[in-house]
């Protein structure tokens, strides 16, 4: 597949070891494909790193609380849910308007599937059993 004039979305969402860590991939894309357009789908906290790369052409950050964090409290699978709901309706939004060619989810779990299912292009790659 020629990636030129194409539209690719990295899902990436969390742990900004695993960001930095995959900042390459997209290196690697834009050098090979330089008219290519890159989109990343990050948690807000990381959005401002991608931002600033040269090779991230657009950068969706998100903003899902946590709720493996041990003060997350009561309420965060609640929170979790609700913040889900919201990000998947306005990204849905978004790539109606200008979709997505290729999706690359390297994050490989139950929620950046969904965040990949908000697009309506039909290319998806990525790993055939998520983590969790």
């Amino acid at each position: 597949m020629l990636l030129n004039n194409k539209r690719i979305l990295i899902i990436k969402p969390s742990s900004l070891g695993d960001i930095v860590h995959t900042l390459p991939v997209a290196h690697a894309i834009k050098r090979c494909f330089p008219n290519c357009f890159i989109g990343w789908i990050a948690q807000q906290s990381f959005a401002p790193l991608l931002q600033a790369d040269d090779s991230i052409d657009a950068v969706y950050p998100i903003q899902i609380p946590s709720t493996s964090d041990p003060q997350a409290g009561r309420w965060a699978f609640s929170k979790a849910f609700k913040a889900t709901i919201s990000t998947l309706q306005k990204l849905h939004r978004e790539f109606q308007q200008k979709p997505y060619d290729l999706i690359l989810d390297l994050h490989a779990s139950f929620r950046s599937g969904l965040l990949g299912r908000t697009n309506p292009a039909v290319g998806e790659w990525g790993s055939a059993k998520p983590k969790s």
